[in-house]
């Protein structure tokens, strides 16, 4: 009786309605805002996150709103948009935090509807998108941080507390500044995607000083540019391909196989003791550059080239160190 009780129970838990066992009912849909007054209420929305961020005092970067996550745009959101990215809050972090979020759903759009945005595009980039160095302290500061080596307890102890409350100074004006870049490169990194699914001369000549510039000053966000046109290579039509191909490849051999320090401006490296600064890797920007010159060769119909071996090129470099000492 009891076994027959509990295959009944059981058989209408199987067939209860998905309601009744607590799923979830129909996604809301998606927001398609196409008039300044639908962008007007997502900024304001926007807004009180976009403030919080910019006055936390951290130097965390952004992650994406809850506000943005149920909007998709179509081509009629396009001017709209291009008003709203220009949306000044006082607070250039804060319109930044803004322009990065409302920025998010276009990466999912046509180019029918990016391509209208690429104005604001460009001058964010040329404009906004611009990484900041540590502040650099007086000999004076730098001093007091590091007191001398024979200083008696009694008098190290009394010192501390002025140096704590410098140190504590020092990291409250150093943080915004990696806060400031690490929002920098997100919004960046969005635009650069953007630019490669346009794929038209102005948006390519963009990248193509990007890169340009962040080789010369050294910047390992020259990986974020690559990686914007490699994931486009294999769509690109042969005369856009060869351009590209030919341009970083000209840079690849300016580079050569050398191993160089580059900057990362969002890993900082704070120092109790004197100037701060950002942590660097050594890599291969060639090594990078060919790798993507290699992909846009099938659609440029251009020969593969030979990427440095630079496990040989270190040992022959080892070898000549050795023998010069």
């Amino acid at each position: 009786m009891c076994k027959h009780v509990w295959l009944v129970a059981f058989s209408a838990m199987v067939f209860l309605p998905g309601a009744a066992l607590g799923q979830a009912g129909p996604k809301p849909p998606m927001e398609v805002p196409t008039t300044g007054a639908a962008f007007d209420k997502i900024i304001a929305a926007l807004k009180p996150q976009a403030e919080a961020f910019a006055k936390a005092g951290d130097d965390k970067g952004p992650t994406l709103s809850q506000v943005i996550k149920r909007v998709q745009y179509s081509p009629k959101s396009a001017q709209p948009l291009s008003n709203a990215l220009t949306a000044r809050l006082g607070d250039p972090l804060a319109e930044m935090y803004v322009a990065y979020q409302l920025l998010q759903p276009l990466t999912r759009a046509s180019n029918e509807t990016i391509q209208p945005v690429k104005p604001v595009l460009l001058r964010l980039l040329g404009q906004r998108c611009r990484h900041k160095t540590m502040p650099r302290w007086p000999k004076g500061t730098l001093t007091t941080l590091n007191p001398p080596a024979d200083l008696p307890p009694d008098k190290l102890m009394g010192e501390m507390q002025r140096i704590q409350k410098i140190r504590d100074q020092k990291l409250t004006a150093e943080r915004p500044v990696a806060k400031h870049n690490r929002m920098v490169r997100q919004l960046e990194r969005t635009i650069k995607n953007l630019l490669a699914m346009l794929g038209d001369n102005p948006a390519d000549e963009a990248l193509l000083q990007r890169l340009g510039q962040e080789y010369q000053h050294k910047l390992i966000t020259y990986e974020d540019t690559l990686a914007a046109i490699k994931a486009e290579a294999g769509r690109m039509k042969q005369a856009r391909a060869k351009k590209l191909y030919k341009q970083i490849k000209h840079m690849a051999f300016q580079a050569g196989a050398i191993r160089q320090h580059y900057t990362d401006p969002t890993a900082p490296n704070y120092s109790i003791t004197g100037n701060s600064g950002f942590h660097a890797r050594q890599t291969y920007f060639a090594v990078s550059a060919l790798t993507v010159v290699n992909l846009l060769a099938t659609p440029a119909k251009e020969p593969a080239v030979p990427i440095p071996d630079v496990k040989k090129y270190e040992k022959q470099q080892k070898r000549a160190r050795q023998r010069r000492h």
